[in-house]
């Protein structure tokens, strides 16, 4: 138990530990008058301090360290908040330290409720990144589905994709951690950069029924489009970029996140998807 708390204080980073051995510690320097050297583990533990231990197990605060049949014991520690990443990278080298101690009496295993706590979160936040790419991979299905080319389901998701890259950018600048909140933040802007794609390609689809030249449906298309999405644009980014005011950090981060990532967003639709559709149809002529 002192190694455990020793690597906890030394190598995990607590502010304090408490455990069984801290309360023998204590009484051990309460029968002494209080000497700081007594503040220690008895080389032998008697029969008569475990009886004192337990007659005055209420005071010693035993109820919170022993289990009632006094075949569990914990060992707790005060950890500052580093952040759950930080928590994680650290639990997984603190049960590394703990399996050495393992045998066949006794097990030792990490619990608490800021244990289970990170744990909840990187699980969601797995899961809900998994359910963003499981989005974007059903969305580009649909869109080549109902436009009939693979190739602008595969553009469609490339153009979008590179907003999402842009947040996560800025998620890094701003040293904020991928969590649901985060992601959440990538789902908003990933749903208003695919709104602007889809509109710019139903544009593109009707003017191709015509059989108008590519390259003059793109030209037509852009300067058709252009203003009514840069507007859309500009008022969003604006709406969000009113955030950055607030005093909250994570309302602050929000905004800014968002407000830059829509402009990215318009860019990436106006020059990325355009010049791609483009180079399919001159690779196709091309062939």
């Amino acid at each position: 138990i002192d190694s455990i708390e020793s690597y906890l204080r030394v190598n995990y980073g607590c502010n304090t530990t408490y455990s069984i051995n801290t309360i023998i510690k204590r009484y051990e320097r309460y029968k002494r008058n209080g000497r700081s050297n007594a503040y220690k583990i008895p080389k032998k533990i008697s029969s008569n301090l475990l009886e004192n231990l337990k007659r005055n197990e209420k005071e010693l605060g035993l109820f919170s360290i022993i289990s009632e049949d006094e075949t569990t014991t914990r060992i707790i520690g005060s950890l500052p908040d580093i952040g759950t990443n930080e928590a994680l990278n650290k639990n997984k080298e603190l049960k590394k330290f703990l399996s050495n101690f393992n045998s066949e009496h006794f097990q030792i295993y990490l619990y608490g409720k800021a244990f289970i706590f990170d744990q909840n979160v990187f699980h969601l936040t797995k899961f809900v990144l998994l359910s963003l790419l499981l989005g974007i991979l059903i969305i580009g299905i649909l869109v080549a589905v109902l436009f009939k080319s693979v190739w602008i389901g595969i553009t469609t998701v490339i153009a979008n994709l590179l907003p999402l890259l842009f947040g996560v950018v800025m998620m890094t600048f701003l040293n904020i951690d991928l969590n649901p909140s985060s992601i959440f933040i990538l789902t908003i802007l990933f749903g208003v950069a695919l709104d602007d794609s889809i509109y710019l390609l139903g544009h593109l689809y009707n003017s191709d029924s015509q059989k108008i030249h590519t390259k003059a449906i793109l030209i037509k298309s852009l300067k058709t489009n252009s203003s009514p999405l840069l507007i859309t644009t500009i008022v969003l980014s604006i709406m969000f970029l009113a955030l950055t005011i607030s005093s909250y950090y994570s309302l602050f981060t929000f905004g800014l996140i968002i407000s830059s990532s829509l402009i990215f967003a318009f860019i990436s639709d106006m020059l990325l998807l355009p010049s791609l559709l483009l180079l399919k149809k001159l690779n196709t002529k091309k062939c």
